[in-house]
């Protein structure tokens, strides 16, 4: 917030999109950011995060201020009553829509966090066949980031498969067709220690930041 006056307010609207937003959340981040949104509603303060619940919350938080200006303009008695008379023509009433300022925040967040999640997978995948096919296929499939963290592990386990490390990788089928089979859920015949391998093994830990150790 700009304004610099104290802001204390008993209650603020919080909106299932907000819910949405950070229902899949691990319980830590789900904290900070439910703390992050309490306080700026409430008192106006902003909080500092980091990584996704960043993300999530500066999305969030164009919302909030507008509620918060809308409270602070009510709270100095809002626009002066006029004196004028109701014009003559009443038969035809205009009734202003109640617009819900929130209906795209749920959207975009989760735009943005698949455009992340892809950035994710296509940088990981070893053949970069056909980009616009196979995001649109990633956006229908992953819904949610239980998904997203079973295609990355399916992946990174393909990676290491005798079938993916012949002949140059020439078996590792297209990402579209990869994913369209659901093929992270395949079981995996892995290979022995391989220069390959641990070059696959090395790039995978790199962007989705885990090792053997979580599989």
């Amino acid at each position: 917030m700009n304004e610099k006056e104290k802001i204390e307010r008993d209650s603020f609207v919080f909106y299932r999109s907000f819910y949405e937003a950070i229902k899949d959340l691990d319980k830590k981040e789900q904290s900070n950011l439910l703390c992050a949104i309490c306080e700026l509603a409430l008192n106006g303060n902003e909080i500092e995060l980091n990584g996704i619940s960043s993300t999530i919350f500066k999305l969030i938080k164009p919302q909030i201020n507008a509620n918060l200006k809308r409270y602070k303009n009510g709270s100095k008695g809002g626009r002066p009553k006029t004196e004028n008379k109701p014009k003559e023509n009443q038969s035809k009433t205009k009734h202003k829509p109640n617009v819900n300022d929130n209906v795209n925040v749920n959207e975009n967040i989760y735009v943005h966090l698949h455009a992340q999640w892809f950035d994710k997978f296509w940088k990981l995948y070893p053949r970069k066949v056909n980009k616009k096919k196979a995001k649109d296929k990633f956006f229908r499939i992953c819904k949610d980031e239980n998904t997203f963290n079973a295609i990355m592990r399916g992946l990174k386990k393909q990676m290491k498969s005798v079938e993916w490390q012949n002949e140059g990788g020439k078996y590792i089928p297209h990402p579209t067709t990869w994913l369209n089979g659901e093929r992270w859920l395949d079981e995996v015949d892995e290979s022995s220690d391989d220069s390959n391998t641990n070059d696959m093994n090395a790039i995978a830990d790199e962007i989705f930041g885990f090792g053997d150790e979580d599989e």
